[in-house]
């Protein structure tokens, strides 16, 4: 039997992605990547992988927006800014982050800018 997760950063994005989902199908609007970030965060815990810098690094361009279905992890370097959401970071990679001078974006903001947005898992 699956429990309802307590973590509030997760319950947080969770809903934000959820109430975007259904407004975007209400106002018969492109739903793109909400839906597969929604099959993503619905995971269960243990099937949900970190993601180490070094995959955003190779799979994205300079200001691409990023979203990190789990934990955000430093392996490797990051080149170039990015602008990411994840459910959470590892300290290093917080520094890394803001040496290479990402933005790191609250849910409201990421849904509301992002365009073409890249899911890494």
């Amino acid at each position: 039997m699956r429990t309802r997760a307590e973590n509030p950063e997760y319950l947080k994005i969770y809903e934000a992605f959820r109430n975007e989902y259904k407004s975007r199908v209400i106002n018969n609007k492109k739903i793109g990547y909400i839906k597969r970030a929604l099959k993503l965060l619905n995971r269960s815990r243990r099937s949900r992988l970190g993601v180490n810098l070094y995959k955003i690094d190779k799979y994205t361009k300079e200001n691409d927006y990023v979203f990190v279905p789990d934990k955000l992890l430093a392996v490797g370097k990051l080149n170039h800014p990015v602008k990411v959401l994840a459910l959470s970071y590892s300290s290093k990679a917080l520094e890394e982050l803001k040496r290479s001078g990402s933005e790191i974006l609250d849910v409201e903001r990421f849904l509301k800018e992002a365009k073409g947005v890249k899911i890494i898992i």
